[in-house]
């Protein structure tokens, strides 16, 4: 995913994707506040747990309201639940776009030990390699690539964006590709672009994508979740 990078307060970072984007000029990261840390479950402890990790990708609104998320990777499955309840209580400032607060997607990493839950800097690329070579563990959980699942994801429901005749006559056009996950129901979520992607296009794409409707992927017979991407044309272009 060759998104604008950016970075984030309390070494915060990932690759910096508007849900709606506003303006072309430069953008202010999310930041996060922790307020609550994850409670180790009674066996990790009496283990010893050094090394535990907990990657999200998170949605966060205008308001600085965390609207989703989703768990992108996890050292151990039984932290999964304390980390997910413990960021729903965190605070987050809203990303700003040319000083307006805009919605936007961003990911973070966990780490936790018996001294407590640190927020790291991760970045998208370096996630998977990261968390493989944690302590030599093989993460309990991580989400899917779509060349792993047992069959190609297929859309159920198709929704265009509503592409304006005016952005067409005004020269507003070009290829948009919006990434997201699709989950074990098969709903469509965090859909988010590029940074740089113009306004008006970003938000009519992001739209439509809310409203696509997948079948459920597997992977080994298993309901999964997967990362997933899908790009539209405007104005002509990819013709």
């Amino acid at each position: 995913m060759n998104a604008k990078r950016v970075m984030v307060v309390l070494a915060l970072g990932a690759a910096a994707l508007l849900p709606v984007a506003t303006a072309q000029p430069v953008l202010e990261p999310i930041g996060v506040e922790v307020t609550v840390e994850p409670q180790i479950p009674a066996r990790l402890r009496l283990e010893g747990l050094r090394d535990g990790k907990v990657t999200f990708a998170v949605d966060v609104d205008a308001e600085g309201k965390l609207d989703d998320w989703i768990v992108i990777e996890a050292s151990h499955s039984e932290l999964v639940a304390p980390c997910t309840e413990a960021i729903k209580r965190w605070r987050f400032t809203p990303a700003r776009y040319d000083s307006a607060r805009v919605p936007a997607r961003t990911r973070f990493t966990l780490n936790i030990s018996q001294t407590g839950a640190v927020v790291s800097r991760t970045s998208v690329e370096m996630i998977n390699e990261f968390m493989e070579n944690l302590a030599g563990r093989t993460p309990d959980y991580r989400i899917s690539r779509a060349d792993e699942l047992d069959r190609p994801l297929v859309a159920l429901t198709r929704v265009s964006p509503l592409y304006g005749r005016e952005a067409e006559r005004s020269g507003v056009g070009g290829r948009v590709t919006v990434y997201f996950f699709v989950d074990e129901r098969g709903h469509v979520r965090l859909p988010a672009v590029p940074a740089e992607t113009h306004p008006y296009l970003s938000g009519i794409a992001v739209r439509a994508m809310r409203e696509w409707k997948f079948t459920p992927p597997t992977r080994e017979g298993r309901p999964v979740a997967v990362e997933a991407m899908q790009a539209f044309d405007f104005g002509g272009a990819g013709k």
